[in-house]
């Protein structure tokens, strides 16, 4: 049956092509003749008959009928319209139409004798309801849209409603024909890995080999010495630096009007609330974080016991002569700060750190070392280094931050009286219409076409909306009408203060605004569904509340986009000032100081900066970032030592190249933890995956056997997250490895953290009854008639591989409806060439 397939495809490959993507025409090439026919030539449409197809009469309606759909199809699918005019009248357009056309009719022949032609309204309101030209912009269909579409697509071409619905009908069965085949020719393969993946749950274990259990490896001073001389002018390399001195001109979001804020002002908020500017005691301490499975955020696999005793031995370690405790803790801490020597920088006593470790750390001396100290998160070696005594922040220190907050201040309430302003000047004609709250309820028709259930859906429509009759809360009624009648479809819904003078909105919608407050509607008839609808209330016009904040958004764009012009030219005269002096290193230097005092500019000199660096500076000129400012002195040298104007949101800025730090080799102090490090996560990441595939070949060896492994029952079961997103590298290897793994056998894999073991216990495989019914499901949505047709039927196979079982093909339906053209119309269906 497979062999016959193959040679039906490669015979009729371009026919079945056409077929399956008749739904999806794309662009057809049309060559358009001069408007400039005889007269006595006889039209393109005229007489009964064009010739037969198979046993059916093509009459030249017919033909149009079937081109007309061929063209909205096209302009449904790709949103480009057609001149049907000129194609009416173009002398080429039956024989560029002859093949979609013919190929249009046959399927359609083709459903007629199966018994799948048949399409309910239901089906017809969803085919027209996901049509974008038929939708507003929520992508509801609109029923006006549908009817004002087909007066003017087929403008001059007469069509009727139900002409066009017959057009949509006959889309409908092509769709479900293209499904059909397409379900046929879907390869046998794919068929099987899909139904192991979705009918059979793979049941499996695994152990997982983490670097971190590989940790307490020795690393000399020689190791760390050979790899700084291999990497310090690379992996290692201080990149290139560059200081610059540099003025900034703040962009200020001020109203017109606003008063400015005085250095009394400041002084005045500074004394006020002085407590706000005490900074609280501040220590800095290292640490070595030994943590145990259950801990917070641990993902070791010791015990609690185990990690207590591990720790006594690092502390005596720690106390012992000439220890570093930056590379005991490079070598044996838990915690994400071992990279930087366990340092954690300063801290305050309450809300930065675990409480235990903070009181700790408090209580120690500078260079004293903690005993072991107990938190969530395991337990702790502390090492205070550094301490910060509370004090008041200097004047000078805060003065510009108090400028800006009073500043802030200030502005927010004037802008907030100007919104005020705009709101009355616009209040008739931006703010005034009439808004109305509409709830509504629908009530989904069923799929029957049989006009009796039809009228009884109706009926039980109607004896809803006189219960809603008396409801003053449709929400509510719908909720409880739902319970009522479980076995029907309904929706519910409200749109709040909505003007359909200004959007399209749904009919039901229109009907709803229509009405007097409190009142519900009579029962509103749309294509799929019955709607009942309230007017809840109304109002003529936008409260200030609703709009306030975006005449506040509008206004401070405006004094934004006026604040950075300004801060931009007050740059560019700082730049001008500047000249093209052709100065220098420290001559440049000084200019650009005399420049910056007479203009009573502040300059302020940047740290070093690297293109590496991304941080935030937040301590200079209001925050800036690193990155942004480093591209705009990286193009610098000393010979052009000034910047053009560069900006970010806050300021415009001018800089003077001061100094270019060249890309040096580190010390080997500086790098030392670091190399330290680097070397024992590769070292110990090597360790886990040799041990990891040590033991794989033990297990492999112990199973091919038929001997049962007792180091299986260190594995574990897989864990279930719903989110994959979130599933641990552990787990979602093992379930990816699972995929591929024979019953029995054991397969490893690589995770970022070292690597993971899977054993195959076997498949939890469906029964066949089971099987059946799921994919009975799937074809549910494949065929109307999916017995007569025999598509997707499944068996199970000895070994449990469900089969794609025996079913017929679809014949070339050119050889089943083959066109004979009527005598005299040879040339009208004769292929053209193009010019």
């Amino acid at each position: 049956m497979l062999r016959e397939l193959n040679r039906f495809t490669q015979k009729h490959g371009n026919i079945v092509f056409l077929v399956l993507l008749l739904v999806l025409v794309g662009p057809l090439i049309f060559l358009f003749g001069s408007d400039g026919c005889n007269q006595n030539q006889r039209g393109l449409f005229d007489g009964d008959s064009y010739g037969m197809l198979g046993e059916e009469v093509v009459t030249s309606a017919n033909f149009q009928h079937h081109m007309y759909a061929e063209v909205m199809q096209y302009y449904l699918t790709s949103g480009k319209l057609v001149n049907l005019n000129g194609l009416m009248r173009s002398n080429n357009a039956i024989s560029d139409f002859k093949t979609p056309v013919l190929l249009r009719m046959r399927a359609l022949l083709f459903a007629k004798e199966r018994g799948f032609d048949q399409v309910t309204d239901v089906e017809l309101g969803k085919y027209k309801a996901k049509q974008k030209a038929f939708q507003n912009d929520k992508g509801e269909f609109v029923a006006d849209k549908y009817r004002i579409f087909i007066n003017g697509f087929f403008e001059k071409q007469p069509i009727t409603v139900l002409d066009f619905d017959q057009m949509c009908r006959e889309n409908i069965v092509i769709e479900r024909l293209k499904r059909m085949l397409d379900a046929e020719t879907t390869n046998v393969a794919a068929v099987r890995a899909s139904i192991l993946s979705t009918g059979g749950k793979a049941m499996y274990t695994l152990k997982e080999f983490n670097r971190s259990n590989y940790s307490s490896l020795e690393i000399s001073d020689e190791e760390i010495k050979a790899v700084y001389d291999e990497q310090k002018e690379t992996t290692y390399l201080v990149p290139e630096k560059r200081i610059a001195n540099v003025v900034a001109f703040q962009v200020q979001e001020t109203p017109e009007g606003a008063k400015p804020v005085t250095d009394a002002d400041v002084k005045t908020y500074y004394e006020t609330n002085s407590k706000t500017y005490t900074t609280e005691a501040e220590v800095r301490a290292s640490h070595i974080l030994i943590s145990y499975k259950g801990a917070s955020r641990s993902q070791q696999t010791r015990t609690e016991a185990e990690a207590k005793e591990l720790a006594e031995k690092v502390l005596k370690e720690v106390n012992a002569k000439d220890a570093s405790f930056a590379k005991l803790a490079a070598q044996y801490s838990d915690g994400p700060s071992k990279d930087n020597g366990g340092d954690v920088n300063f801290f305050r006593r309450k809300g930065q750190m675990a409480e235990p470790f903070a009181n700790a750390a408090f209580k120690l001396k500078r260079g004293e070392i903690s005993d072991l100290v107990k938190s969530d998160f395991g337990y702790h070696i502390i090492k205070k280094t550094a301490e910060k005594p509370a004090s008041l922040r200097p004047f000078d220190d805060v003065k510009s931050s108090i400028r800006a907050r009073l500043v802030n201040e200030n502005n927010n309430a004037l802008f907030d009286v100007k919104a005020q302003e705009q709101y009355t000047r616009d209040l008739k004609s931006k703010y005034s219409q009439v808004q109305a709250t509409i709830k509504y309820m629908g009530i989904t028709k069923g799929d029957s076409t049989d006009e009796k259930e039809l009228k009884l859906d109706k009926e039980t429509a109607e004896a809803i909306r006189k219960e809603a009759l008396a409801t003053k809360d449709l929400e509510k009624f719908a909720a409880a009408t739902q319970k009522k009648y479980p076995k029907m479809k309904f929706t519910q819904g409200k749109r709040e203060n909505i003007d359909v003078t200004k959007k399209d909105e749904p009919e039901y919608i229109k009907k709803g605004f229509e009405l007097k407050t409190g009142a519900v509607s009579e029962l509103i008839e749309e294509p799929d569904a019955f709607f009942i609808v309230q007017k809840v209330s109304e109002r003529s016009q936008q409260p200030f509340s609703e709009v306030k904040q975006a005449i506040v958004g509008t206004l401070r764009s405006q004094a934004r986009n006026k604040a950075k012009a300004m801060a931009k030219g007050k740059a560019m005269a700082f730049l001008t000032a500047l000249g093209d002096k052709g100065l220098s290193g420290p001559e440049a230097i000084a200019h650009f100081e005399a420049v910056a005092n007479a203009q009573k500019v502040t300059t302020v000199e940047l740290p070093a900066l690297s293109q590496d660096d991304k941080h935030h500076v937040n301590d200079l000129l209001g925050g800036f970032s690193a990155s942004t400012m480093y591209n705009g002195i990286k193009a610098l040298t000393p010979a052009n030592p000034y910047s053009t104007v560069f900006s970010d949101s806050k300021n415009a800025y001018v800089a003077c190249l001061k100094e270019i730090q060249a890309p040096r080799a580190p010390e080997l102090t500086d790098v030392h933890a670091r190399i330290y490090g680097d070397i024992l996560e590769k070292k110990s990441l090597e360790a886990a995956r040799n041990a990891a595939e040590k033991l794989r070949k033990e297990l492999t060896e112990k199973l091919e056997k038929g001997l049962t492994p007792k180091e299986l029952k260190t594995f574990r079961k897989p864990r279930d997250y719903p989110n994959p997103q979130y599933t641990p590298d552990p787990d979602k290897t093992a379930q990816q490895l699972s995929y591929r793994t024979k019953t029995g056998a054991i397969s490893i894999g690589n995770i970022d953290r070292g690597a993971v073991l899977v054993y195959m216990e076997g498949r939890e495989l469906q029964d066949e009854k089971t099987l059946n019914e799921s994919f009975d499901r799937q074809a549910k949505d494949l065929t109307a008639d999916s017995n007569q047709m025999q598509f997707f039927r499944y068996y199970q196979g000895e070994r449990g591989i469900m089969l794609l079982a025996d079913h017929p093909f679809i014949k070339s339906l050119e050889t089943s409806y083959p066109f004979t053209v009527a005598p005299g119309l040879e040339d009208m269906f004769a292929d053209k060439q193009q010019p």
